[in-house]
């Protein structure tokens, strides 16, 4: 049995970007009860629009956790929150990058999400 590689299937409605349902403080009070802290959230919310700041917004937004991002992009959880606050993402991570931001942002859920990223990374739940 040939083994095939999965790739999320396309959905035919697109999702909106936290930011882009929300202003920044409804967003803000909406996700106060997540785990990621308020510290994080405000420097999240204050860092400009790239990639990674994109994944933690939308991580935030699911209360994905930063561990389980390092785990599957095989980086560390500073590595991670660096990032979320603009940091440069190394070329070699780019595409794992975006690969983990469409589960994201295809998600209805972070446990869907965390489904889906285990299979397609082969990664033990």
């Amino acid at each position: 049995m040939a083994l095939t590689r999965w790739s999320p299937p396309v959905l035919c409605t697109k999702q909106t970007p936290p930011e882009k349902t929300q202003s920044a403080q409804s967003w803000h009070r909406t996700a106060s009860n997540m785990a990621y802290s308020e510290k994080t959230i405000n420097a999240i919310m204050r860092a400009p629009k790239t990639l990674g700041n994109q994944l933690g917004r939308w991580a935030a937004h699911h209360n994905f956790s930063v561990v389980r991002i390092s785990k599957a992009l095989g980086v560390s959880r500073q590595t991670v929150y660096n990032w979320f606050e603009g940091g440069d993402i190394f070329p070699a991570y780019e595409f794992r990058v975006e690969t983990m931001l469409k589960f994201l942002q295809t998600s209805h859920s972070a446990d869907d999400a965390w489904r889906k990223i285990c299979a397609h990374y082969s990664l033990e739940p």
